[in-house]
């Protein structure tokens, strides 16, 4: 029988060999390098995207393998939050991080990659708002509509500029995020 000490020190080593697996890959993390991409080179220089700095990504980006991780403790920290304010605000971060992460990844000429990430960021703000909805103390819930709304037309601004600067194949995906964005912000979080 295995004794508790020994299945802690187990617990511990091991929980330290993925911090440090991690780390390496985060110091691994490649540079944003254009690919060529369907024989062309997609992130030209009048091709790339200012991100602002709300939305820049300090973990990993959604090309690395090892991105899964940072999903997984993404969902652990959203399950951990005990109020709809905390979780709506968490949403709304993720939103914000999604986005930035997307515009990396077009940037860099990851484009179905980038268009993939920038739809989930439109799908947590709409997830966001229907916990915002929930919400029981006005103080909270009037706060977080006020932030809300600044994220909405953050984003809406960013993706009409991004519709001009992509290539035309995948506009129709930016415009279904667009639309998707400011059906939420006037149909859910103006009725609240």
């Amino acid at each position: 029988m295995i004794s508790n000490k020994a299945l802690i020190s187990f617990s511990a080593v091991l929980f330290g060999v993925f911090v440090v697996l991690i780390s390496a890959i985060r110091v691994a993390q490649p540079k944003f390098i254009p690919r060529v991409y369907n024989s062309r080179v997609i992130a030209a220089e009048n091709r790339q995207f200012e991100i602002p700095d709300n939305l820049k990504t300090k973990g990993l980006m959604p090309n690395n393998p090892f991105y899964w991780s940072e999903m997984l403790r993404d969902r652990i920290k959203l399950l951990m939050q005990s109020s709809k304010y905390n979780q709506s605000k968490l949403m709304t971060d993720y939103a914000n991080e999604r986005l930035g992460s997307g515009i990396n990844m077009i940037n860099i000429g990851y484009q179905d990659l980038g268009i993939e990430v920038i739809s989930k960021a439109e799908k947590y703000l709409f997830k966001a708002t229907q916990s915002c909805k929930k919400i029981e103390n006005e103080d909270e819930q009037q706060q977080q509509i006020v932030n809300l709304n600044k994220t909405f037309t953050q984003h809406q601004q960013i993706l009409e500029r991004l519709l001009k600067t992509i290539p035309a194949e995948y506009q129709s995906s930016i415009q279904s995020s667009l639309q998707l964005n400011k059906q939420t912000h006037n149909d859910i979080l103006l009725q609240i």
